[in-house]
């Protein structure tokens, strides 16, 4: 792809560029403004290459809420240890998927092993672990290694307290997932909507900030002290209608739906 890419380039067989998108690096900054040099001079950019530049808003969007991750609660990190601890053996899982039926859990669902760089894997670990809450316990009960490994690395099982923190933080997430799988389709298109999905992740912040406003206590300081964080990273690239590319806001008026 890169050889196909470097020959068209070569060639000048690109013609009437208007926009690239790429991630958010460095390296793709310096390639971008190389590039519309070289497009500017030969002719070859609608609009002189102004807009040229789209940076990649679902790589963005990692950005702010991996930001955000850094400062969950210690409940969220345990429940993430515990889940990875099951999953470590076939026989563990065996042992757990007994225990929930044991517990009477309504759900099915397999327990997701963590990736520590993807952020969304701690919402989709939480999604599914807060349903087999009680499984966890039954786990404790009837297997005493399961409580003696959490405990000799400093973990414990979760309380009712823990899952309580990671419901309201799976809620809390619940929004930034779903965003970031909707502007990530290749199969439609998706600048016409990119706006109005960054305005409902910035109404789930707004709500947890809402507080510095009318100067009063968080409603949860929990997802207070991860959208505190947020909202920086946030307001950098998508705060600002100068620090976007305004085809986001062009395509958006070319929608007939937003008439």
């Amino acid at each position: 792809m890169g050889k196909g890419v470097e020959s068209c380039l070569n060639g000048w067989d690109i013609d009437n560029i208007f926009t690239i998108s790429v991630d958010n690096a460095s390296e793709n900054d310096s390639a971008i403004d190389f590039l519309n040099i070289v497009y500017a001079n030969n002719h070859i950019s609608l609009l002189h290459g102004k807009w040229i530049h789209i940076r990649c808003a679902a790589h963005i969007l990692n950005l702010v809420v991996q930001d955000g991750m850094k400062n969950v609660d210690e409940s969220i990190e345990n429940i993430r240890y515990v889940v990875k601890w099951v999953k470590k053996s076939g026989a563990r899982i065996e042992k757990f998927k007994k225990c929930a039926e044991s517990a009477r859990c309504a759900s099915t669902k397999e327990l997701v092993l963590d990736v520590p760089t993807r952020w969304n894997s701690t919402y989709l670990i939480l999604d599914v672990a807060e349903a087999y809450d009680h499984a966890f316990d039954r786990f404790d009960l009837e297997d005493a290694t399961f409580g003696n490994e959490i405990r000799k690395k400093n973990q414990w099982v979760p309380t009712s307290e823990d899952w309580v923190k990671a419901r309201k933080l799976c809620v809390f997430l619940k929004t930034f997932h779903e965003v970031t799988l909707r502007i990530s389709g290749t199969k439609y298109v998706t600048s016409h909507t990119l706006v109005v999905e960054l305005e409902k992740i910035l109404e789930v912040l707004r709500e947890q900030l809402q507080c510095d406003i009318v100067e009063e206590p968080p409603k949860d300081q929990h997802l207070y002290d991860i959208a505190k964080v947020m909202k920086p990273k946030f307001d950098k690239y998508f705060g600002d209608i100068d620090s976007l590319n305004l085809m986001l806001y062009f395509s958006l008026l070319l929608d007939p739906r937003n008439k």
